[in-house]
């Protein structure tokens, strides 16, 4: 049947406000609560405070970038994304083994992360995709197509060519 609940914390020295009318949620008397309706082993969802999205995970996020694509010389190679307000020099990526290979790990918020490599930290660096292509990149407005990852905790993705999707011809 229908089961009404909500989260507290500290034996009631915090509870959560839920808004009327969020999907997950029914009112009575003044009440607002989540409700569930069991008919069997359920899983009622990992929801965040106060919501009614799961909850996802903020991640330390691995990227690497083979700068063989990269017409010229990377003497330097920076992340940018959303997660850093684009700056284009605030994440530098190391090659200390000097093979070309770029890597950072950064944190990032959970869920979608738009983020693209900065050759040498110039404007005339930036990666430039000219479509979306899927599982790779994204575009929201249609005005910038930029790399994306959807951050749902740790994690490590793969090698990729500088301006592609692919790994570089040869690795």
């Amino acid at each position: 049947g229908n089961h009404k609940y909500y989260f507290q914390t500290d034996q009631f020295t915090d509870q959560e406000v839920l808004m009327e009318g969020d999907p997950c949620t029914v009112t009575e008397n003044d009440f607002v609560n989540r409700f569930v309706f069991v008919d069997g082993d359920t899983d009622a969802g990992a929801y965040c405070w106060e919501s009614c999205n799961i909850c996802a995970n903020d991640g330390m996020i691995t990227l690497s970038v083979d700068m063989a694509g990269f017409t010229g010389t990377a003497d330097s190679v920076f992340l940018a994304g959303g997660f850093n307000g684009w700056n284009n020099m605030a994440n530098k990526m190391d090659d200390s083994d000097g093979d070309g290979v770029f890597t950072i790990t950064v944190n990032m918020p959970a869920g979608l992360n738009e983020y693209k490599f900065v050759a040498n930290g110039t404007d005339d660096g930036w990666e430039s995709f000219a479509d979306v292509v899927d599982g790779c990149t994204y575009t929201e407005t249609g005005e910038f197509v930029n790399r994306a990852v959807i951050v749902d905790g740790n994690a490590a993705l793969n090698v990729v060519c500088y301006n592609s999707c692919d790994e570089c011809d040869g690795v």
